[in-house]
């Protein structure tokens, strides 16, 4: 840690982590009225994260929660969803991009996007130690002693903090200092992502490929954003791509030559991402040390989409109102720790349990095959399989996943 001597500075919390997770803890917490608020990344802003630009429609209510919708002004939703699965006919959905209650959501730029929340939170009075890096923790008299690191200079610092949040992503140094593990191999992702020049389209546009030439399971992405450029991806489970992980440019190479009329290059901007999935999640209150997790740091990603904006930002929402509203009050961080974890896991458990079964029954190229053919002349089937993805949660159907099992199956 640090020698005794070393000076400190107390936050009344410290959010470790300044992603969408952790500035939308942090801008709630400020909107709470806690006064002394951290926000700690190793990176300074704005800065770039691999990841397919995908925000869901979910993500919307929360933003309007936290007075963030300007993030979306010039934007909007998606046009059109485009699946396809192997040899079976191509899956569409069109969509009105001004309709609010589209299944679609918006892409929108890591760069962008986060570095806006960021900013909010700054701007409403987060402290900024973005450039610092979390070096070492300890909980001791009630409180925590973070050792941080300035990651160009080198520079030590010590704060203290009543609550730690950890916010600080899929290889969270919070999450061991906690005593928790990584997510097994079986339960977690990788992901590589590149930036194309648009063809054609004005709006916003999202299409997911499933190929005999990919890990499986696992699938290609290319989101337009509707302002002339395209995200192209491949993500996979780390068991199917055991052996193959040099070999991820090679197949994002492949998978983008074959989009000619979607995309064009160079291809820029490389990035690869680990992504925890919420098939084995670790505890996410730690009302005994006065700490959680959330967002990546905590596996809050879709076992089926790998999809994980939408799932952090409600868990910082959540957590930040219920931690403010505690400490506003004089009431134990520890009740309101608690409270946030059961309030998250009654409201998505179940869904990420479901997604996690989807996830299997779709795993086989003759299932994928079959529903992808169902879908393509089934709209309502298709309609139900992008709410189930990326829509309200839970689904607005309760017979959504039944509908779903029931077409990955060949039944309906």
């Amino acid at each position: 840690m640090t020698t005794s001597n070393q000076r400190s500075e107390h936050f009344t919390v410290a959010v470790v982590g300044a992603g969408p997770a952790g500035a939308s803890c942090a801008n709630a917490l400020l909107i709470a009225g806690v006064q002394s608020v951290a926000l700690v990344d190793r990176a300074a802003f704005p800065r770039d994260k691999s990841c397919g630009d995908g925000i869901g429609p979910g993500v919307v209510p929360v933003l309007e929660a936290l007075d963030l919708t300007d993030v979306l002004k010039g934007r909007g939703r998606a046009a059109n969803i485009t699946l396809s699965a192997y040899q079976a006919p191509p899956a569409v959905l069109d969509t009105d991009p001004a309709d609010p209650d589209s299944v679609l959501g918006y892409v929108i730029p890591r760069l962008e996007f986060d570095d806006t929340l960021f900013r909010a939170a700054i701007a409403r009075g987060a402290n900024d130690l973005t450039g610092w890096s979390l070096s070492g923790a300890e909980y001791t008299q009630s409180r925590w002693r973070l050792s941080l690191k300035n990651t160009d200079s080198g520079e030590n610092r010590l704060i203290t903090t009543d609550v730690l949040i950890g916010a600080d992503g899929a290889r969270s140094r919070v999450r061991r200092v906690l005593g928790q593990p990584f997510n097994a191999a079986a339960h977690t992702g990788i992901a590589i992502r590149s930036y194309g020049d648009a063809v054609g389209g004005a709006h916003a546009a999202v299409r997911f490929d499933i190929r005999e030439d990919f890990p499986r399971p696992g699938y290609g992405w290319a989101f337009a954003d509707g302002k002339g450029h395209t995200n192209v991806g491949i993500g996979a489970f780390a068991t199917s791509f055991r052996g193959e992980h040099e070999k991820l440019d090679a197949l994002l190479a492949r998978y983008s030559a074959t989009l000619e009329g979607v995309v064009s290059g160079p291809f820029r901007k490389h990035w690869t991402a680990i992504l925890p999935l919420a098939s084995q999640m670790p505890p996410l209150a730690y009302p005994d040390n006065h700490a959680a997790l959330i967002g990546d740091a905590a596996s809050m990603i879709n076992p089926l989409t790998g999809e994980g904006i939408f799932y952090g930002m409600l868990a910082g929402l959540w957590l930040g109102e219920e931690l403010g509203a505690a400490l506003q009050k004089g009431a134990r961080p520890s009740d309101a720790l608690s409270a946030f974890e059961q309030r998250f896991m009654a409201y998505l458990g179940r869904h990420f349990r479901e997604t996690y079964l989807l996830r299997v029954l779709l795993s086989a190229p003759a299932t994928m095959s079959l529903f992808c053919r169902i879908a393509s002349r089934s709209p309502h089937t298709f309609r139900n399989f992008i709410e189930f993805m990326f829509g309200p949660v839970p689904p607005r159907r309760p017979q959504t996943l039944v509908h779903l099992a029931m077409a990955a199956i060949g039944l309906r």
